[in-house]
């Protein structure tokens, strides 16, 4: 569908020095069409910049033959002229048309008047410039207007997304069914009680040698031996559960933050049970943060009378009785404008000036009396929804009553400090004689120093990770030593894995160049041009082209290799509900936002922070532009994670132009 280009410039000829072909009679024939059309429906079109629209249908329903043109924006179909629609591509019910079907298919269209059935005549997608016909896309041809303003055809190449070999096919791949290498041997052989630090690039085996390593302790361990796995998505966790039961390791698995919530509610006797939905990026990179201690330890500091009472002779601390810190300390600490000041001007990020207002409107909320409380007094069937729905969700008071999951693990460092302020030992978590945390350069310092006082004296930890590949921006992340230090971890062997097993050459290559980038600057990502000919860039002029040509590239990879396991990765989820709505209309491709990917067979349409630690057979990124991945350290590692999840092939592609991270030799739709 794609013709090759030396360029990223999307306006240059196909192939270099290819002139193209003249048009055909059959050709000349719709593009005439086409001129006429345009002339026919340019009053109707949006004027701004110029007259224009994205796509073409020509339908024939029995006698009856229309046009339909798509544009962008959100107005809704509209008969223009007889016979002439213009809708929107996104939101149109002649969207299933476009996208679920070819030129020459029959189709069936649900409309208010019931079933139509029909044939697609034509299917184009066209662009313009400067309000004329620059461009329009057949089934086999890209004709093109030059700059002598006469046209020339050029052939479309075929797919891009090579099938595997048929061995690959029937082989279903396994982290956990391979041969280790002597370093991940000796990894996992280690002795015991010796905690491990687990280090490498993406691709290098650290969850394999994670797992089997804890499947090592596990099977040599008594009965009474306890472990836990910590990820952070539940779409690593989904992966890891039936690997270790292959393994014949029966322990949990579990997202640290619904782990942290089981590990406070059994200690913490106050907690409310709903979780907050309205926390911004800001509240919660505040209460991720390091400084945070700082207002913590003048929470705990015991309030003394005046006449301070003579202070007793050291003694050995005892075990307190109950938590000495409580949820409305958490009121205390973020709804007071003072502390919440002193934390952000110690921290060592930068907090916007809106920060400290968030944090204290949303602590306000969180501690106000829910409409259900308010009006306790009222009759329960007069409080009810429509909907059944509580009665503040979807308002400004919908996180009443609620907590924040990142305010467990401040909870158990309140307790903390409180206990050695009173010479008390603190209540501790339940314990665990081993715990093994994956990508663990995504949790926070709080967060890791809950993980340790979660280990049993004696246990041992397993930590895997590469910082990398650290892409939450809430996330305060400066080293592993420091991480290990919070886990409370001071004697470990570090292992860093040498070998990558996963991504493909050219991959692995264009993964350096990233990192190398990152510090030495674009020049670096060129190199990757070279050193990468096999991995092109899809330039589309538009989002309508883009899913337009997935529809077909993907449903071509679906015949070739069944089998395959693909990810279409988006940096945010809102671009992977727009391209998988276009998908659906030819039943490909589920929208996973929740971690529920299908790993064997199948397209998955997510963003990039549900994949982290996941691989798939086909990595498409479709939205690698100068917008989405600038050159900054945060999108070199962003996209560093998006092309390191393949284990065959990579395409990545945009629409508003190549992001500067990479040199890869573009192709125009």
């Amino acid at each position: 569908m794609l013709a090759w280009t030396p360029s990223s410039n999307p306006q240059q000829s196909p192939l270099a020095g290819d002139a193209g072909s003249e048009l055909d009679a059959a050709d000349h024939a719709r593009l005439q069409s086409q001129l006429q059309l345009f002339e026919r429906a340019r009053a109707h079109l949006p004027r701004d910049p110029f007259p224009h629209y994205l796509a073409h249908l020509r339908l024939r329903s029995g006698e009856r033959t229309s046009d339909v043109l798509f544009l962008h924006g959100s107005q809704p179909d509209r008969v223009a002229e007889p016979e002439l629609i213009i809708a929107n591509w996104q939101t149109s019910r002649f969207a299933e048309v476009l996208f679920g079907s070819d030129e020459g298919a029959r189709y069936e269209l649900k409309t208010p008047q019931g079933r139509v059935q029909g044939e697609v005549l034509e299917l184009n997608l066209t662009s313009f410039q400067d309000a004329e016909l620059a461009q329009l896309l057949t089934p086999r041809w890209r004709i093109t207007r030059g700059a002598d303003r006469s046209w020339r055809r050029f052939a479309r190449a075929g797919a891009l997304l090579a099938p595997r070999s048929q061995e690959e096919q029937e082989r279903t791949p396994s982290l956990i069914d391979v041969t280790l290498d002597p370093a991940q041997r000796g990894a996992v052989e280690l002795p015991a009680t010796t905690s491990v630090l687990l280090l490498g690039e993406a691709g290098h085996g650290k969850t394999t040698v994670a797992l089997h390593r804890l499947a090592r302790l596990y099977k040599e361990a008594p009965r009474s031996f306890r472990a836990a796995v910590i990820v952070p998505t539940d779409g690593l966790r989904r992966l890891i559960e039936p690997l270790l039961r292959s393994l014949g390791v029966d322990v949990e698995v579990e997202v640290f933050d619904r782990w942290a919530a089981q590990q406070a509610r059994e200690v913490f006797q106050d907690l409310p049970e709903r979780e907050s939905v309205d926390a911004s990026a800001g509240v919660i990179r505040f209460k991720r943060d390091p400084a945070l201690r700082l207002a913590l330890k003048q929470l705990a500091a015991p309030r003394r009378s005046r006449a301070a009472a003579p202070r007793p002779a050291a003694r050995k601390p005892r075990r307190s009785s109950k938590a000495l810190a409580r949820r409305r300390d958490l009121l205390h600490l973020f709804g007071d404008s003072a502390l919440v000041a002193q934390v952000m001007a110690g921290s060592a990020q930068t907090f916007g000036a809106h920060v400290q207002a968030e944090v204290l409107e949303h602590a306000r909320v969180q501690f106000s009396r829910t409409s259900e409380e308010e009006y306790a007094h009222v009759a329960r069937s007069r409080l009810r929804t429509v909907d059944g729905r509580p009665i503040d969700e979807g308002t400004p008071l919908q996180d009443a009553g609620s907590i924040d999951s990142e305010d467990y693990a401040v909870l158990f460092e309140l307790d903390r400090m409180k206990a050695a302020q009173r010479e008390r030992l603190p209540l501790e978590p339940p314990l665990y004689d081993c715990l093994l945390i994956d990508e663990a350069q995504e949790l926070a310092p709080l967060e890791l120093a809950l993980i340790g006082r979660s280990l049993a004296p004696g246990g041992s930890m397993i930590v895997a990770g590469d910082a990398d590949q650290q892409t939450d921006a809430t996330v305060y992340f400066t080293s592993w030593e420091h991480s290990m230090r919070e886990l409370g971890i001071s004697a470990y062997e570090r292992v860093v894995l040498p070998v990558s097993y996963r991504c493909p050459p050219e991959v692995v290559t264009l993964a350096r160049s990233l990192l190398r980038s990152s510090s030495e600057g674009p020049a670096a990502a060129a190199t990757s041009a070279a050193a990468s000919p096999q991995l092109p860039f899809v330039h589309a002029l538009n989002e309508c082209h883009l899913a337009r040509w997935l529809c077909e590239e993907l449903q071509q990879l679906g015949a070739r290799d069944p089998s395959a396991s693909v990810a279409l990765i988006c940096r945010v989820s809102h671009t992977a509900r727009r391209l998988q709505a276009a998908l659906h209309q030819r039943n490909l491709g589920r929208l996973v936002l929740d971690g529920q990917f299908l790993f064997r067979s199948g397209v998955n349409v997510t963003e990039l922070d549900q994949v982290k630690g996941l691989e798939f057979d086909y990595v498409i990124i479709p939205d690698a532009s100068p917008g989405t991945y600038p050159d900054t350290p945060e999108a070199h590692r962003a996209l560093y994670v998006a092309v390191t999840r393949t284990r065959h092939q990579l395409l990545p592609g945009a629409v508003a132009g190549q992001t500067p991270l990479l040199a890869l030799p573009g192709l125009i739709p």
